[in-house]
């Protein structure tokens, strides 16, 4: 497999960044808040929820991913992963 252009490494990773940048804003915003917790109850915890969710998902699905790639590169160098897997012919 080819790895994929540099434009759409850049695209990944800009767009990975901003929605956690955006996320984290979101639980600052919300930590800080003076009167959102009593004349919005509902939607202060549905705020905070969805934004520490999703730090938190944003988070491990990275590390899964790298977790990943290194085992099953790992396997594939030492032949432990048949290459019909890989090339489908």
């Amino acid at each position: 497999l080819e790895p994929p252009p540099a434009r759409v490494r850049l695209y990944h990773l800009t767009m990975w960044t901003f929605v956690f940048t955006w996320h984290c804003l979101g639980l600052h915003w919300v930590r800080i808040a003076e009167t959102c917790h009593s004349t919005a109850p509902n939607l202060f915890r549905s705020v905070y929820l969805f934004a520490a969710f999703n730090v938190i998902f944003t988070i491990f699905t990275t590390v899964s991913t790298f977790g990943l790639s290194h085992m099953l590169a790992g396997l594939l160098r030492r032949g432990l992963l048949p290459m019909g897997m890989i090339h489908a012919d």
